[in-house]
């Protein structure tokens, strides 16, 4: 029976540090006035690159069933370990959201 290796970590540069640093952040400030499916979005979006990067294939993810302040409470809880790429994922699910309100004024 055979383990599979552990995922590489990579070092991220400074400037990617600060870039990581920065979008945790201001994840942290919009996804408070996010809704409730936008919250899931990001949440999906998250789970996703992280299931890319640990064992690069991603598959669907559901989201289970949580109201608008449990699934408040899981995303700031995984930003806190989010790498690079899962941040950069959810950042652009709100991007896209913002732009298609925009759009539908």
């Amino acid at each position: 029976m055979t383990m599979d290796a552990a995922p590489r970590t990579r070092i991220l540069s400074g400037a990617d540090l600060r870039r990581l640093l920065v979008l945790r952040d201001r994840l942290r400030g919009e996804i408070v006035v996010g809704s409730r499916r936008k919250r899931q979005e990001v949440l999906r979006a998250m789970e996703q690159a992280r299931q890319l990067r640990l064992y690069g294939r991603a598959v669907p993810y559901q989201v289970p069933a949580m109201t608008s302040s449990e699934l408040l409470r899981e995303i700031k809880w995984r930003l806190d370990a989010a790498s690079l790429e899962e941040a950069t994922a959810a950042a652009r699910v709100l991007h896209s959201a913002r732009r298609r309100a925009r759009c539908a004024r």
